[in-house]
């Protein structure tokens, strides 16, 4: 009957301790959590990397012979540097896209960082880490709206994204030391 009695002792408690998780253990689930979630940010950002590459490379077509010959389109005459200022539209529009590109790898930086910062034990680099992403979602919105933005105001949002960039990053240069 003893032997009984210690048996059914030494089992509730091997499964009360097998059944329990360390503080740490939960710890590294959630920071694991935590690093995954980022890993998907950063895909997704990666992704949308890529569409805007894409879009700005032209589309490869095949050439196509017509069946019947065409007439030739009729030339109008255009008024001198009008060919450059087509030109020049499709540099803006390009440059457009080079800089967007540019913003969203140094957005993917800020976001694993922001992360690094986050997945700390102390509740200080937490709070900093939830203010530093409000900004830098602020940012997101801003790069989102840069296609919306004129010529005439694009070096001015160029100038204040890029100061938001280094205000954000000097930032979390403090927050992580």
């Amino acid at each position: 009957m003893r032997n009984t009695l210690w048996i059914g002792i030494a089992t509730s408690l091997f499964l009360t301790t097998s059944a329990c998780k360390s503080d740490r253990e939960r710890t590294e689930e959630r920071v694991d959590e935590q690093v995954d979630q980022a890993q998907e940010r950063l895909n997704t950002q990666r992704a949308d990397i890529r569409d805007d590459l894409t879009d700005r490379e032209p589309a490869a077509t095949t050439p196509t012979t017509p069946a019947t010959p065409t007439p030739a389109a009729p030339t109008t005459p255009t008024a001198p540097g009008m060919d450059e200022d087509m030109d020049r539209g499709d540099t803006a529009t390009s440059d457009r896209a080079s800089y967007k590109a540019e913003l969203r790898a140094r957005l993917a930086k800020v976001d694993a960082r922001i992360d690094e910062l986050e997945a700390r034990a102390d509740q200080a680099s937490k709070d900093t880490a939830a203010r530093l992403r409000q900004s830098r979602d602020k940012l997101a919105e801003s790069l989102d709206k840069a296609e919306d933005q004129a010529d005439s105001g694009w070096e001015k949002f160029k100038s204040d994204v890029s100061t938001g960039f280094d205000t954000l990053e000097r930032e979390l240069d403090e927050a992580i030391k």
